[in-house]
């Protein structure tokens, strides 16, 4: 073994017994890829490639949902470890849109209480949507990632092809904001006035749009903004 793998193996060494001392959140989200990419790459400086792929896809968000395509193009990759981040990223969505049994979204303190503990873990901006039964019990979730406010528009599409596959009865919008405060925005209006018009037609109810900062919960309900949309 060359002085330069003993290096690479020796440093991969402490970053696993960091991670088995200490957990998964002392480290920043270049570590985490790096050490994902260990076990793919093993004679390749991961760091760099870590690095690497989050410069191009902005965040551990963007890599696992990139495309399998761009993956496969990305540089000191190969087309098994880009086949690889992939499969992870469809595993780490499948998990997250699990739905522990029993939630009920009934009331206005459990949709935002709910909310506020959703993102509590989430670092980054993202807009997430909640499917409901008619018991008002929750059947699925989902979350994008915002990285400008345009594009809260693309996600009209999804939101109404997951609604239609789990037949829900109900939905909820909510979205945190990193900067600033709880307050909606013209474009949360304007975002919650559109998704509104595609969820009447299909016969299903717009329960709320819930804003979340830190520990506080903004609903567009309860603050009278848009009072002729509700259910």
């Amino acid at each position: 073994m060359s002085e330069n793998e003993n290096t690479h193996e020796g440093h991969r060494k402490r970053m696993w017994k960091k991670y088995l001392e200490h957990g998964i959140r002392v480290f920043e989200e270049h570590e985490l890829l790096e050490m994902l990419l260990f076990i793919m790459l093993p004679r390749v400086n991961t760091n760099e490639t870590a690095h690497k792929l989050l410069d191009q896809f902005g965040s551990l968000h963007g890599v696992f949902t990139a495309s399998l395509n761009t993956l496969k193009d990305f540089k000191g990759l190969g087309p098994n470890s880009a086949m690889v981040l992939k499969f992870i990223g469809d595993i780490a969505n499948y998990i997250s849109c699990q739905i522990p049994a029993g939630i009920k979204l009934n009331s206005n303190a459990k949709i935002i209480d709910f909310c506020i503990e959703h993102y509590r873990n989430i670092p980054n901006e993202c807009i997430s949507f909640y499917l409901l039964d008619k018991n008002l019990t929750l059947i699925y979730k989902q979350d994008f990632e915002i990285k400008s406010q345009n594009e809260s528009f693309f996600y009209y599409g999804e939101i109404i092809k997951q609604s239609v596959l789990f037949n829900a009865h109900a939905l909820i919008l909510s979205h945190n904001h990193i900067n600033g405060n709880s307050y909606t925005s013209n474009l949360d209006t304007t975002v919650t006035r559109n998704l509104y018009s595609l969820l009447n037609y299909l016969n299903i109810k717009f329960i709320d749009h819930i804003v979340v900062h830190n520990e506080q919960g903004c609903s567009m309900r309860e603050s009278g903004e848009l009072s002729d949309i509700w259910y």
